[in-house]
């Protein structure tokens, strides 16, 4: 009876542990997935918001620095979802020097006829990850001819969740 006794300790024991580490498993899957949402100027693999509400979704860079996602105006849209490609480039650091992350990235606006294309920077602001952008809207209908092309610019910021 001693053996059946010491074998089911063990058993409890081996239980209570691995609940242990599969709880510590679990919680470190969380941290990892809260972890890889986390923008930053090395991983922009996230959500982005401008202050007009607009989000920029990066869902993947590639080793060329290729980037897909999609985007979410905020205005004039019906919320629908729009298709994104573009590219982030940079060099090696370089000490003493105001060193940053280009970007660039392109939304054709399906049935709208029109595509924007921003050009920036991503640079920790504040300890803030910001991607500062130039755009340009590009539009095939208009009432006069000098209204087919938009500019103006805004700020990315990581969305909170």
């Amino acid at each position: 009876m001693t053996k059946y006794i010491k074998t089911f300790v063990v058993v409890v024991l081996s239980g209570l542990t691995f609940n242990a580490c599969s709880q510590q498993i679990r919680q470190d899957s969380v941290l990892q997935i809260s972890q890889k949402s986390t923008c930053t100027c090395e991983n922009m693999v996230g959500e982005w918001l401008n202050p007009s509400g607009s989000v920029l979704v990066i869902e993947k860079v590639d080793e060329t620095g290729s980037i897909k996602g999609y985007y979410l105006s905020s205005v004039g849209t019906d919320g629908q979802r729009f298709p994104l490609i573009g590219w982030i480039n940079q060099k090696p650091y370089e000490a003493e020097r105001d060193n940053t992350v280009a970007i660039s990235f392109s939304v054709r606006w399906g049935e709208y006829g029109s595509i924007t294309s921003w050009t920036g920077y991503c640079k920790n602001i504040d300890d803030i990850p910001t991607i500062n952008t130039s755009w340009h809207l590009v539009r095939p209908v208009t009432d006069e001819s000098y209204e087919h092309i938009l500019t103006g610019g805004y700020p990315f910021t990581p969305r909170q969740k």
